[in-house]
């Protein structure tokens, strides 16, 4: 019977002592790393597109409809041209933020995408204008 239970022993690898006190962590991939910059670098101004998405919306419905009437509305107008200087500005800046940034962080989808929601914008604004 004695045989029988030497036979059960399982052998464990020898514990190494560490004089490392933190749990040990994976860096980020650089990948991960850029995605974060980007996503940071975009956040303040992405949190204002779905504001100015619905309002450009607004605005050019608003222009449609005068020009169904045949009306002529100077604050529809006005509002357009606002508007539209107002994303212009947005564009500019951050292409000038895009330029400080990092190569890996510049090419990110967050910030393509992006500059493609304020190209979009900015394209309905100048449709919605008066001839």
């Amino acid at each position: 019977m004695l045989s029988d239970d030497r036979d059960r022993v399982v052998h464990l690898r020898p514990m190494t002592i560490s004089n490392d006190t933190e749990p040990k962590r994976r860096q980020p991939s650089v990948l991960a790393q850029e995605a974060r910059e980007a996503a940071h670098a975009v956040r303040g101004i992405n949190e204002k597109i779905g504001h100015w998405q619905a309002e450009s919306i607004r605005l050019a419905t608003a222009a449609e409809r005068m020009r169904q009437s045949s009306r002529h509305e100077p604050g529809v107008v006005e509002a357009i041209r606002v508007m539209t200087e107002m994303i212009e500005q947005q564009q500019n800046e951050f292409r000038a933020l895009l330029v400080e940034l990092p190569d890996g962080v510049a090419q990110n989808s967050r910030i393509h995408d992006t500059q493609r929601a304020l190209a979009m914008i900015a394209a309905r604004l100048r449709k919605a204008l008066p001839a």
